[in-house]
């Protein structure tokens, strides 16, 4: 096996065993952990190349606002996302 073969495996091993300790954490499935992701970054990257400000925590944006309302308090940040955003 080649050299560039063994170090993909090394990363796919190592990127399967992070997911199992976040789905773990979380206690979620993670092909649904997965696709909730994949979704949201679809999404987030869609409305930044279509110029459409986007909350960088949760993905809202003026057609899709939080739930209960939210507003802008940084360029792409959301006011519902602000305290999760500064909690460690």
């Amino acid at each position: 096996m080649s050299l560039e073969r063994l170090e993909a495996r090394d990363k796919a091993d190592h990127a399967r065993e992070l997911l199992r300790r976040l789905c773990a954490d979380v206690g979620e499935d993670p092909l649904q952990l997965v696709e909730r992701a994949f979704g949201f970054g679809v999404e987030f990257a869609t409305n930044n190349a279509q110029g459409r400000r986007t909350c960088r925590v949760c993905g809202c944006w003026e057609m899709r606002a939080c739930d209960g309302a939210c507003w802008w308090e940084e360029e792409d940040l959301c006011s519902a996302c602000v305290l999760e955003e500064t909690l460690p």
